[in-house]
């Protein structure tokens, strides 16, 4: 009988191990897959060969992207009145969700996203916020960029301007589908396999309602920068135009947001451990540092 338990045990270890070794390959392909893209200059997503023209303006900061493409201090001023409370108030609904791992969260939006957000992690890990803290700042942020332009079409709106929206968003919002199913198909649905035998929890997907009406939070941030750019552009469609794009896009993230889900069941235990273990040794620097660093790089 204890040699029979004892072969389980043998047997239950190396199952642990291969299940650790497997999940570790997983999350390399994906890196390996991020910073190939970032390396060879393709801010994009992971497997993504063509960068969109709207990322020639990542490396500036976003205040100063915004006053490029023609937006005006008025403009700005209501972009922030409006951005920034629903931004406060989208982090405070889900700091107070439990079905999804804030620090896993903000793990894949690192992923995903364009190489700014990696940055941002690495500075947020060498100050004294701890994880969760850190991924709800960048919410805040993320949900900030996402309202900015609507607080601009409405101070639009209010000083009686045409309400048309840039073709150069209209265009970037279509690469975002397509670069966002190309990412569903290649990584996150194959990540998702194992799980998918096991099913799922239906409460996991409350939250996914609100992150649609983002269209930003789930990846991490990058259509944000592409919503900038939204108005007096050369070329313009008309707002309904552009809000049969935005659906498509929101739809695309939903079916995204569920396979994220299911990945983060599947391997979150992996990836909180390994954040823990990098922010217990990189623990000096300001908090502040971090979120201005955040909110303005």
């Amino acid at each position: 009988m204890g040699h029979v338990t004892s072969i389980a045990l043998t047997k239950s270890r190396l199952s642990s191990r291969c299940r650790v070794l497997v999940n570790a390959l997983l999350i390399g392909v994906v890196l390996s897959g991020f910073f190939y893209s970032w390396k060879s200059g393709h801010y994009d997503y992971v497997l993504i060969a063509s960068p969109q023209k709207v990322f020639g303006y990542v490396s500036l900061n976003w205040l100063e992207l915004l006053h490029k493409v023609g937006f005006s201090a008025r403009q700005i001023l209501w972009g922030l009145l409006v951005g920034c409370p629903l931004g406060y108030l989208a982090a405070v609904i889900l700091s107070m969700t439990r079905t999804f791992s804030l620090t896993v969260w903000f793990f894949f939006g690192m992923v995903f996203a364009y190489p700014k957000i990696a940055f941002l992690l690495f500075i947020s890990m060498a100050n004294d916020f701890d994880a969760s803290t850190i991924a709800y700042f960048h919410i805040w942020v993320s949900f900030m960029i996402t309202f900015l332009p609507t607080g601009m079409l409405v101070g639009n709106i209010l000083d009686g301007k045409e309400k048309t929206m840039s073709k150069d968003l209209t265009d970037a919002l279509s690469l975002k589908f397509a670069s966002q199913m190309r990412l569903l198909i290649w990584v996150i649905f194959p990540l998702s396999l194992p799980a998918l035998r096991t099913g799922m929890r239906l409460s996991s997907l409350i939250m996914w309602p609100l992150l649609v009406l983002s269209e930003t939070v789930v990846i991490g941030g990058a259509p944000g920068i592409g919503r900038m750019v939204f108005i007096y552009g050369h070329e313009s469609y008309e707002a309904t135009e552009f809000l049969v794009a935005s659906t498509a896009m929101a739809l695309c993230n939903v079916i995204t947001g569920i396979f994220i889900q299911i990945v983060t069941d599947e391997y979150g235990w992996f990836l909180r451990k390994v954040l823990r273990k990098m922010s217990s040794r990189t623990r000096n620097g300001s908090g502040w540092f971090s979120f201005s660093a955040g909110l303005f790089f």
